[in-house]
């Protein structure tokens, strides 16, 4: 199963493996098929295996249920969506990749999961380097094939389509080489380590480098909060007034330095792109256009940048407003709100399984206000986090259930992951 996982993560999840980008306007339309084709042996196996735990496939409806409602909204937005086929096809794969998480973890345990995804991304990692430096046409961003990133061509991209899909994924792969002591050899985990790091240094990704180092540091600054106030309340509201009150204040005085210097505050003129996506969001505020980008129609035109061909509203919850609307937008951040609350209130107990869920939760979220990615279908770091929230999930209720009979199963006292049943 570990090795099939293996198989899985560096395979059928990631977008330039030797087919091109994935389901995408602009490759073949024989390319497009092969692709999409391609994830459809990874999708039966573990939603079948998913299909065979009904016990875990209940504790994950019980507490993800807000996903999957988004899931369900998403596939009938597409009715009204400008390219219904390809957005059709799009919320399919995002809910065949939501059950496709929960497979995964309830058919591996956390062991097995971690070991499968550690060397899953030393692979990415190591052909991503090799892509790099022996495929330079694949490996690197070009200007001239990709109109919107010109100002990103040279830049390391390795087995991914954009050099920010591989940013991202290098955080991932420096999380779980961060804390997977006592599961992976340490020579290996300093392979990946010093892998990621170079990786995501040479992206130039700033944003999401500072992601990452802010992630860890709120994660120890609540580890310590939660140890010295014991009364969870109590830690909220210290945390809340230890970490809010310097942001705010960090963030003001940033913006108003940044605007004397007739700078906008993510000195990449995204603030331009922000204004205009709210803007065409608020022509249909409540269930959006669909899934399909308006960026590629007249509704995407930006008379500020004329040159600028925008892929997307470089803003997660923005795109998700101008897609769904306030409706779908809603679903999302009922779900994330049930997210913080496992990885914030389930960290009381201080180990690796809930130290890499909280990082990939937050860091996620961090990434997710530059970028659009942490919503995507066949999205390798959505599907991650996805797993990993699964795994803290059916981890909660196995506590619950050897204390008292809930409202997932009232008859199932003490149930067992299905790997140990």
């Amino acid at each position: 199963m570990a090795f099939f996982a293996v198989i899985v993560f560096s395979g059928a999840f990631i977008e330039q493996w030797i087919f091109g980008p994935g389901f995408d306007r602009n490759i073949s339309f024989s390319d497009r098929i092969l692709n999409t084709s391609k994830f459809i042996p990874v999708y039966l196996f573990f939603m079948l295996r998913l299909m065979k735990s009904k016990r875990a496939l209940r504790i994950n409806l019980y507490y993800q249920w807000p996903i999957v409602l988004f899931a369900g909204f998403y596939i009938a937005s597409s009715a009204w969506s400008m390219d219904y086929v390809f957005s059709f096809i799009n919320a399919m794969i995002f809910l065949c990749t939501i059950l496709t998480a929960w497979g995964i973890a309830s058919a591996l345990r956390y062991d097995q999961f971690l070991k499968a995804a550690f060397y899953a991304l030393l692979v990415i990692a190591a052909g991503s380097l090799l892509y790099i430096l022996f495929l330079p046409s694949y490996g690197v961003m070009r200007g001239v094939d990709q109109e919107s990133f010109t100002n990103l061509a040279g830049l390391p991209q390795g087995v991914f389509k954009h050099k920010s899909r591989l940013a991202e994924i290098m955080s991932i792969a420096f999380i779980v080489s961060f804390f997977s002591k006592g599961y992976i050899k340490r020579s290996h985990r300093f392979l990946l380590a010093g892998l990621s790091a170079y990786l995501l240094l040479s992206t130039e990704a700033s944003l999401k480098t500072a992601g990452l180092i802010g992630s860890i540091s709120v994660m120890f600054a609540w580890e310590l909060f939660v140890q010295t106030f014991r009364d969870k309340v109590i830690s909220s509201v210290m945390a809340s007034i230890a970490f809010l009150v310097p942001a705010l204040v960090f963030i003001a005085l940033i913006q108003t330095v940044l605007l004397a210097s007739g700078e906008d505050m993510t000195l990449t003129g995204r603030t331009i792109i922000w204004e205009h996506a709210v803007q065409v969001a608020m022509r249909s505020p409540i269930i959006g256009f669909g899934p399909s980008s308006i960026w590629g129609s007249a509704l995407g035109f930006v008379p500020e940048l004329p040159l600028f061909k925008i892929p997307h509203a470089h803003n997660t919850f923005l795109e998700l407003f101008l897609q769904t609307g306030f409706l779908g937008l809603g679903m999302v951040l009922w779900y994330l709100a049930r997210c913080l609350g496992l990885v914030l209130y389930g960290h009381n107990e201080i180990n690796s399984r809930s130290r890499i869920a909280f990082l990939i939760v937050w860091s996620g979220l961090a990434r997710s206000t530059f970028e659009f990615g942490l919503f995507q279908g066949n999205n390798l770091s959505f599907l991650f986090m996805l797993i990993v929230v699964s795994i803290q999930f059916l981890q909660k209720a196995d506590v619950h259930s050897l204390s008292k009979p809930s409202a997932i199963d009232s008859n199932t006292v003490g149930w067992k992951h299905p790997t140990k049943a």
